[in-house]
């Protein structure tokens, strides 16, 4: 599709030359940028090769659940605009935490992750009741240490938002 799009892609090295890009930008000087992901078999992230693609792409662990429930979306970029499809934004929350604690030595991402998933958390327990319990009781079994290891971090973010808190 990346080929097709008439847009012209170039990969996006990464921070160790040694492993193959995953990343790819528009030519030049736009900050429009792809992302491949393909589920993970294990709990790690690593780069693997997808030959139907002639590309490789991140494994990112629980993927599949990210992804088990989407809604479409609006992409809009200087380039136009396309229907996309995105996860709901409750599971979107959930895995950016579970995915947090599955980082090794990126204490900066971590915390990124983290933030941005307790503002998605409490804007959803404002207006959306039940969306966080329902992603969470959807989470696989394998999954739900590594969202208590975030948790308390999450909660102190979302002091101000008790309904969000308390949900989840």
């Amino acid at each position: 599709m990346l080929r097709d799009s008439g847009i012209h892609f170039v990969e996006v090295p990464q921070l160790d030359s040694r492993q193959p890009s995953s990343s790819y930008k528009q030519r030049g000087v736009s900050r429009f940028h792809v992302d491949l992901l393909v589920p993970s078999l294990d709990n790690e992230m690593h780069i693997v090769e997808v030959p139907e693609l002639q590309a490789h792409a991140t494994a990112l662990p629980y993927l599949s659940y990210v992804l088990g429930q989407t809604q479409m979306a609006t992409l809009i970029s200087r380039e136009g605009c396309c229907p996309v499809r995105v996860p709901v934004p409750e599971r979107f929350a959930i895995h950016k935490l579970v995915v947090s604690q599955l980082r090794t030595n990126r204490d900066a991402k971590t915390e990124k992750d983290i933030y941005q998933a307790a503002v998605i958390l409490a804007s959803l327990g404002e207006r959306f009741p039940g969306a966080i319990e329902a992603a969470v009781k959807d989470l696989p079994t394998s999954a739900c240490k590594y969202l208590l290891s975030a948790s308390t971090s999450a909660i102190a973010l979302m002091q101000a938002h008790p309904r969000a808190s308390e949900e989840f």
